[in-house]
């Protein structure tokens, strides 16, 4: 296990699970996220990762809301019952329908490996869906027209019951007299007449029951007992032939059960996972890299917890030195310390349990195997043990079980007992766990420990931004004040008490707190030259950014323009050569030597444009020219190649003569690739 239970809950992990879970569309998928722990395998986080991408990468995403616990729901039907009424066969039919209607959704873009690994569960219900639609109707009732036995069976109780309603009908008629009502009606299941109390001795037939004013007898007529009586055995044999249709069909849908089973946990992860998705897209999470490296480096950390609560929260962003693993962080009370590991907490479980958490681009972290968390008041009133005695014994256990792959944070190391043992302690603990290679991040108030870490290669110290008031920037370097004087001044106790306390303070105090305001100073000059070199790093680079994009534009115009000119004096000339060669039809026998020579001049012609057409211009400013170098002549439409270069003048040899025009009367040519 990554985290036990008091990490877990120190880091409010199962507050954060339960905000996840409210996006869940279903009971069982609210149940797998809340019950989710992190993973201890970084292949497990990889295919997590891998999942949750193609989740996101997704146009449309189905809804579960019609989803429930089918395979849980069926068991204790059918130990209750034994076999599925229609209404219950309509339900799995629903369900098997929207599993297959999901299933569409998984087809493009194609899954990755991981994905389909879950998609397999999703078996094939089609034969089973038709089997249910051809035998049981929407309201649940059995499709009689697929059942020739049910057919005759009802085609006999008509019969039947037709005879009797005759017979009845003809009592009726001739005996209307000792009727309360002209009318027939049923008792249980067997047709009677209403017949007036003072009538019933008289009336050939047996009495099944009383009105309750007891004036009315309800009594079978002798004339049909026989039909009541088959009228019912045929009920009860239709009864019966249902009933055996009912437990065939369940019988089919019970062979189906364990794929029903994992088709029901296939579902549960998938609305888990839309559920992640929901919580990514909602608190603007990014897809967070697992360093093989052991970097640690946050961009724009949010607890969800407190985004949830404010809306908007200062972010935490750091990186770790390659050579520094355990962070000293100090600062005022309530500036923010205990929040930051928190933070990391979440981000480090969030990350293991396959989820993306809210960090900003470029994020990476290490793999933990074990997480450990020692945050507020571990006092155990019923163990009998204090704040001091429980925290040792949670750091004892830290010190047999860390390694190198495990993150610990500690708030307020060396706390609830005297400052100079407490601190002693600290040092030792923080010693030990940075022999063992561990990635710690703790928290402190003690003037010695900031100096301890200050003197320590492999610890740094970190402070909260206290500028007045907390900012809740956590700054790498330099160790943080917790300015207790001058929050006790805001708050508003009396000035003749700060002045009273300020004497109290040893002048070894006095030197401490001026070297720690003096390396803050320092390090806040160094900062302010890394912004300020960032801005105008990222002002130049958006500049160039600029010009590349504008030198693009102006490339791709000048490419269109060259190849439009092309192409129109291509056409041009093709037209003339279809005038032309209308205009020589005209022409007698005698001019056929001035038709020879139209057709030489446009086959001259169409052979250089074809000729232009292999290659591109580019201005002659852009590239030197140089002899040797191929070049258009525009004004004489003339392509060439130059033999000599004086001054602004060129000798260009064309395929008849040598031509001298002026530079910016050519364009240099390059092929066309």
């Amino acid at each position: 296990m990554v985290g036990d239970k008091e990490t877990l809950l120190n880091l409010e992990y199962p507050k954060v699970l339960s905000l996840i879970a409210d996006y869940c569309e279903t009971e069982m998928g609210r149940e797998l996220i809340l019950n989710l722990l992190p993973f201890s395998e970084i292949e497990e986080i990889k295919k997590e990762f891998t999942n949750l991408e193609y989740y996101l990468s997704l146009k449309e995403k189905p809804s579960y809301r019609h989803f429930f616990n089918l395979a849980e729901f069926l068991d204790k039907k059918f130990k209750k019952e034994h076999y599925f009424d229609g209404a219950t066969l309509i339900l799995i039919k629903n369900f098997l329908k929207n599993v297959e209607e999901i299933k569409k959704y998984f087809s493009f873009p194609k899954p990755p490996e991981s994905f389909l690994a879950y998609l397999k569960n999703l078996d094939n219900y089609k034969e089973l869906i038709n089997l249910i639609e051809n035998q049981i109707s929407e309201d649940g009732d059995l499709r009689y027209e697929s059942f020739p036995q049910l057919l005759t069976l009802i085609s006999q109780m008509r019969e039947v019951r037709n005879r009797i309603v005759n017979k009845l009908n003809k009592i009726i008629k001739e005996e209307k007299n000792i009727l309360t009502i002209e009318n027939y009606t049923l008792v249980g299941e067997r047709y009677v007449l209403p017949i007036k109390i003072n009538f019933v001795n008289k009336f050939p037939g047996i009495v099944h029951d009383y009105s309750e004013s007891e004036k009315t007898a309800f009594c079978e007529p002798l004339a049909i007992i026989e039909d009541n009586n088959l009228l019912i055995k045929l009920t009860r044999l239709l009864a019966e032939e249902k009933k055996k249709i009912l437990k065939e069909l369940t019988q089919k849908i019970i062979e189906r059960s364990v794929a029903i089973a994992q088709t029901v946990k296939t579902i549960a992860y998938l609305d888990a996972l839309n559920a992640k998705a929901k919580f990514i897209e909602e608190y603007n999470c990014q897809k967070i890299e697992i360093s093989q490296k052991n970097e640690f480096q946050i961009s724009s950390a949010r607890h969800p917890l407190l985004l949830k609560l404010k809306g908007e929260v200062t972010p935490l962003s750091f990186q770790l030195p390659k050579d520094i693993k355990i962070l000293l962080i100090s600062g005022p009370n309530a500036g923010g310390k205990t929040v930051v590991l928190k933070t990391i907490g979440i981000i480090s479980l969030l990350t293991q349990a396959g989820i993306f958490p809210p960090v900003g681009f470029n994020s990476k972290i290490p793999f933990f195997k074990k997480i450990y968390a020692l945050i507020g008041d571990e006092q155990s009133l019923e163990a009998g043990f204090s704040s001091f005695h429980a925290h040792i014994k949670k750091i004892k256990d830290i010190l047999r079980d860390a390694d190198n792959e495990s993150l610990i944070l500690l708030d307020e190391l060396g706390t609830d007992t005297s400052p100079q043992e407490g601190d002693a302690l600290a040092m030792a603990i923080l010693e030990e766990l940075s022999k063992k290679n561990c990635f710690v991040f703790a928290t402190t108030h003690s003037p010695r420990l900031k100096i301890f870490a200050h003197n320590s290669s492999k610890i740094m110290n970190a402070a909260m931004e206290y500028k007045e008031k907390p900012t809740y920037r956590l700054i790498l370097g330099i160790p943080g004040d917790s300015s207790a004087l001058e929050i006790a001044k805001t708050i508003g106790l009396e000035d003749k008490i700060i002045e009273k306390a300020k004497e109290y303070l040893t002048s070894d105090f006095l030197v401490i707190k001026t070297k720690l305001n003096e390396w803050e100073r320092i390090l806040k000059e160094y900062q302010e030259k890394m912004e300020n070199l960032k801005a105008e790093r990222e002002k130049l680079k958006n500049l160039i950014d600029q010009y590349e994009e504008k030198n693009k534009k102006l490339e791709k115009i000048l490419k269109n323009y060259q190849k439009e000119f092309l192409k129109e004096k291509e056409n041009f000339f093709i037209q003339a050569r279809r005038e032309l060669e209308n205009l020589i039809k005209k022409i007698k026998e005698k001019e056929k030597e001035a038709i020879k020579e139209a057709k030489e001049f446009i086959a001259n012609n169409l052979v250089t444009i074809q000729e232009e057409k292999k290659f591109l211009f580019s201005s002659a400013e852009a590239k030197e020219l140089k002899i040797g170098s191929t070049v258009y002549i525009e004004k004489l439409n003339q392509i060439g190649k130059i033999i000599e270069i004086k001054n602004n003048l060129l000798k260009v040899l064309t395929k008849k003569i040598i031509i001298t025009v002026p530079r910016e009367e050519v364009r240099l040519l390059k092929e066309d690739e």
